[in-house]
């Protein structure tokens, strides 16, 4: 009766300590995918954030060497506009104008690093003109710079970006970076 008892009470110990080995080992595993996954998050974070404040500086400096380079950005911020982007060195091509009135985003951006053939990110580009008071001089632009994941097809990826309420162009949830930057009239 004792032996029985004794292997019975041993084979009842091997299954808890298999049960815990298990959850530790499906915890560990767990965990290391986690960290993974946030390191690879973060990078991509500073990746897009480079990049936006790349977009902005080099606009800074070629809008401000000359009016015309200046005047070229058109508003875009507002609901219904449709804004083209001018050709702008190291940045972007020309851009024609969005005839859909849209969110304004894009992938045609030099610095946008491609995976598979397709852009890895999509940027947001809106200007918005500040007016000299009682007069129609722009005396200043806001370009506001916001980047996100894109899918396959170069759309926003709308697993990581839910887009906004209300009217174009929309901000889109969890932007991977948003970057401010104001030029004044050369």
């Amino acid at each position: 009766m004792k032996n029985k008892r004794e292997k019975g009470q041993s084979l009842i110990g091997v299954v808890i300590f298999a049960i815990i080995l298990m959850v530790l080992v499906l915890g560990a595993t767990g965990a290391t995918v986690l960290s993974f996954t946030l390191n690879k998050r973060l990078k991509d974070r500073a990746e897009a954030q480079d990049i936006a404040k790349n977009i902005i500086e080099t606009i800074k400096v070629w809008s401000g060497n000359s009016l015309d380079n200046f005047l070229s950005l058109n508003e875009n911020e507002k609901q219904n506009v449709q804004g083209a982007i001018p050709a702008i060195p190291t940045i972007c091509p020309a851009i024609p104008a969005d005839p859909s009135g849209g969110d304004m985003i894009y992938t045609q951006f030099m610095s946008i690093p491609q995976v598979n053939g397709s852009p890895k990110y999509a940027v947001q580009f809106l200007i918005k003109d500040y007016y000299q008071p009682g007069t129609s001089t722009v005396i200043l632009k806001r370009i506001t710079i916001r980047v996100y994941y894109t899918k396959r097809d170069g759309k926003t990826d709308t697993s990581f970006h839910k887009p906004g309420p209300g009217s174009p162009p929309k901000r889109y949830e969890n932007p991977l970076a948003e970057i401010v930057g104001v030029i004044s009239r050369p």
